[in-house]
This record gives C-alpha cells, sequence and structure tokens, in this order.
C-alpha cells in the first residue's frame, strides 16, 4: 500500500547527529506527494541546554526564536541544494510551549498533518523508546502517522 503524505511535519532538533539523520528523509519516495513540509522545533524551557553556551542564559526568548528560525532557514537551504525539494513547499517554524507535547499535538492537528517524523536521540537506550520519550508520546497521541528514526550506530 503506497501511502500520498502532503503535510508532512518533521520535527528538528538542536543536536548535529539527530539533525543529519533526518536529512536522509529526504531522499524517501514518503516525500514525494508532499505539499507542505513543515520543518519545526519544539523548544522549551528544558531544551537550553542544546543551545550555544552564549545564548544559554538568555532571558529575551524572542532572540531565541530567532536564532532557531535562522537556524532552521540555513537548514532548509541545505535541504533544498543538496535534495530535489521545492524550497516554496518547505515551511519552518520554531514554537515555543511550556509543554512540547501539547504543542507539537496543537500544531499537528492545526496544519492537517498527514506524517511526522521525529528522530530519537537514543540517548536512553532501550527506555528511550517507551514512556519518557518525545518520540513514543508522539506514537501514542499524534493525529496523523508517525515515523520514528533510530540512531545509527
Amino acid at each position: 500500500m503506497c501511502h500520498h503524505y502532503k503535510n508532512i511535519v518533521i520535527e528538528v532538533s538542536m543536536r548535529g547527529a539527530t539533525r543529519d539523520h533526518l536529512k536522509s528523509v529526504f531522499d524517501n519516495a514518503l516525500l514525494e506527494s508532499a505539499e507542505n513540509i513543515y520543518l519545526i522545533n519544539y523548544f522549551n524551557e528544558s531544551f537550553r541546554k542544546y543551545l550555544p553556551v552564549n545564548l544559554q542564559g538568555e532571558k529575551d526568548l524572542t532572540v531565541i526564536r530567532d536564532f532557531i528560525a535562522k537556524d532552521l532557514d540555513n537548514l532548509r537551504d541545505e535541504i533544498t541544494a543538496n535534495h530535489n525539494v521545492d524550497i516554496k513547499i518547505i515551511k519552518n517554524e520554531c514554537l515555543l510551549g511550556n509543554d512540547c507535547n501539547i504543542t507539537a499535538i496543537e500544531h499537528l492537528e492545526k496544519v492537517d498533518a498527514d506524517l511526522v517524523i521525529v528522530a530519537t536521540r537514543g540517548e536512553q537506550g532501550a527506555k528511550g523508546l517507551f514512556k519518557e520519550s518525545f518520540s513514543f508520546f508522539l506514537t501514542e497521541s499524534a493525529p496523523c502517522d508517525v515515523l520514528v528514526l533510530r540512531p545509527v550506530h
């Protein structure tokens, strides 16, 4: 059975290895019928540790959002330069919220997502795929299909 996903959300973390792993999906047939691809970073206070050191203490969330937006723009430009993806269908957004789980579900519903793609960091080993992780939450709660990319070892 072939799925045609029109609205695809890709959850982008601030970490390099996970981001590099996510780039691999742009050569996948799953994205061929996409009309909208959303590169999204869900940010809350617990993710400050993934920001560059000079921004970890930043109080102005606008500065953080602007940094993440520029980072997502750079990622979009890299993807369109290296893959057969039309820049016009890629939308970037940094979503701030106290609870990334709720923010993610609200966003998936708002954009009528058919598929959400998330890469797990694998930091928690086998238990990372269970209960505590964002990927697990999405597999249980997302209003659309979920593709979880595991780290390559």
